[in-house]
């Protein structure tokens, strides 16, 4: 048979285990732990109401005359405001210390001057039970944005049990139904079981919700940094070839065009070796974000390398990822990427999906009529071919097939400016005060 006394006890445990459970989490975490330290002094909070209680069960004229709920209500105000703005600094929204420690005093004030001055403790449980149906509702909304992460939503699960509960508690003390006996004698032991016991489940899993929070956010950061670009901010090739691969094998199974486009900064090398790594640096970072923002949705743009960029259009003809391209060369000539750059140009190569996958069929022809050739004498347990190993199905190979295609179109492009610049004269690439390529003494 449960009672409050051992409830109370076995939640203050609860609060203390989780609480610590918390801390030794945070080592190690760095600026992942952000909302860590605002959300233990939420436990604190906690903790103390618990306290208080404790202490009116070791000596029943421990709490003030006027009823615990006073007490332990302002205590617990105190800790919902904390939760709330640790799950804003979770979501990047921290507020200053001051406005925290102001809204947390004024509301301890506000509902401690409210109950204190109610006359029955019927009224004091109604406060009390408005008072956390409307934090438990802020909750939920705070926690919402974050709701693809299981931790927010075990955070989201225990507010929406707590909002039930309360709102439950609020109509039957409307309506003026029991809620048990002699509950509202404002004392702890008469308090009865049902709270005790959403308070145990609510503190247990409440805290450990945001450690799981927490815990999946690092894990998310640490998989987008493994896939982006430190210097760029784009995604590296190990965070393109996934998407990549799977664009291709969509637009195979459900023959729709794909193409990409391999763009190369010419002359980079000459960028860093007159006005610096620092300038060639900004030079990258600027033609990325040009890119990116000339992008339409579900377009996906990837550092390859150096100074190559490769740049994914799905659901894109050969002939209008070349006017894409085109438009991206223009725009590059015309003005800086970055403020003080010098102007650069881009040459790129394009290929698309059909195309590769009449190379790669036509490939596949060869070890097929070797096979075939070798059949009538070997037998058909052999693999042929101008070189050992099985051949190579799958996306890899088509992967590999598109970035080669895109690789010789792209030199075509650069055989062809080369071209056309005049014999025996290098050329520099122009500054911002002069467009024109001028010539270099060799």
């Amino acid at each position: 048979m449960l009672d409050p006394t051992s409830l109370v006890f076995t939640n203050a445990v609860v609060l203390t285990v989780v609480t610590v459970m918390l801390l030794v989490a945070r080592i190690g975490m760095g600026r992942s732990s952000a909302g860590v330290r605002t959300w233990v002094a939420a436990d604190l909070a906690f903790g103390a109401a618990r306290s208080f209680a404790i202490a009116e069960l070791i000596n029943p004229d421990f709490g003030p005359k006027f009823g615990f709920l006073v007490v332990t209500g302002s205590l617990v105000m105190i800790g919902l405001v904390l939760h709330i703005h640790a799950l804003r600094r979770v979501l990047g929204k921290p507020e200053t210390m001051l406005r925290v420690v102001l809204q947390c005093a004024g509301l301890a004030l506000l509902f401690g001057g409210l109950a204190a001055s109610m006359p029955s403790a019927s009224q004091r449980a109604t406060l009390m039970s408005c008072a956390i149906f409307v934090m438990a509702a802020i909750t939920l909304r705070t926690v919402w944005p974050l709701r693809r992460h299981w931790g927010a939503r075990i955070i989201g699960a225990m507010m929406m049990l707590a909002w039930l509960f309360q709102g439950v508690r609020l109509g039957a003390l409307l309506l003026g139904l029991p809620l048990g006996a002699g509950h509202l004698d404002d004392k702890l032991p008469q308090i009865g079981i049902e709270p005790l016991v959403v308070d145990l489940v609510v503190a247990l899993f409440l805290t450990t919700g945001f450690m799981l929070l927490l815990q999946e956010l690092l894990r998310e950061r640490i998989e987008r940094l493994v896939v982006t670009d430190a210097l760029t901010g784009t995604l590296n090739r190990h965070g393109l070839v996934p998407p990549l691969t799977r664009e291709l094998t969509n637009a195979e199974r459900y023959n729709r065009p794909l193409s990409v486009v391999l763009f190369d900064l010419d002359h980079f090398k000459r960028v860093n070796d007159v006005h610096g790594h620092a300038m060639g640096d900004a030079v990258l970072a600027g033609f990325a974000a040009h890119v990116t923002a000339m992008m339409r949705g579900g377009d996906m743009i990837g550092r390859w390398g150096g100074e190559e960029f490769l740049l994914v259009l799905p659901n894109t003809t050969t002939g209008d990822a070349k006017l894409v391209a085109e438009r991206i060369r223009e725009d590059i000539a015309k003005q800086a990427v970055t403020q003080g750059a010098p102007l650069v140009t881009v040459s790129g190569g394009i290929a698309s999906a059909h195309e590769v996958r009449d190379r790669a069929h036509a490939m596949l022809e060869i070890p097929r009529k070797k096979a075939a050739q070798s059949g009538g004498v070997e037998g058909r347990r052999t693999f042929a071919g101008s070189r050992r190993g099985r051949p190579r199905h799958g996306s890899s190979a088509r992967l590999g097939a598109l970035r080669q295609q895109a690789v010789v179109a792209q030199r075509t492009m650069q055989g062809r400016l080369a071209s056309k610049r005049q014999p025996g004269i290098r050329y520099c690439i122009a500054t911002a005060s002069s467009r024109a390529p001028r010539p270099c003494c060799k």
